[in-house]
Order: structure tokens, then sequence, then C-alpha cells
């Protein structure tokens, strides 16, 4: 019995070492810039102009919680303002 989950043991090690070698490897042949791991977890968008502006507005607290609870507020919100502007400049 002990001979048996010696075995198994040593199976698994090896496998492990295995699987290292192969990572290690993989990693070898796959030399990432740190630049460049970084860049796939940069914001993106789809849009024609990047949302990078900032825009600080008061309200009342209970209008925020309230506002909070709609699904995809910032969107919205962002949609109301380019119609503000929009009728504005027009």
């Amino acid at each position: 019995m002990r001979n048996l989950a010696k075995l198994n043991i040593l199976s698994l090690a090896s496998v492990r070492a295995k699987i290292k070698k192969k990572t290690r490897r993989l990693n070898m042949t796959k030399k990432i810039s740190p630049a460049e791991r970084i860049k796939q977890y940069r914001y993106s968008t789809d849009r024609e102009e990047s949302c990078t502006a900032h825009l600080s507005l008061r309200i009342p607290p209970s209008q925020k919680a309230k506002l909070k609870q709609v699904e995809g507020w910032q969107e919205e919100v962002r949609k109301l303002i380019e119609e503000l502007t929009d009728r504005a400049t027009a």
C-alpha cells in the first residue's frame, strides 16, 4: 500500500515537473514586454471620440441614489448631455 502511494506521489511530481518545464519553454519563446502586458488591460472604446474628460456635478443625495439604480446611467447621462449641447448649438 505504501509503495502504491509513493508511486502516485512520484508520478504526480513528475507530471508537475513536465508541466513546469513546458510552461518555461513557452514563456521563453513568447517574450512579452511589460508595456505589451499592460496594453491588454488599457481602457479602450469603439467611440469616435473617447470619453476621457471629467465633469463634476452637485446633486442631492436622494437624486444620486435614484440615478445609481438606473442600469447604464452613465451612458444615459452622456446622451442627455449630447442632446442638450446639440440643442444649444443649433
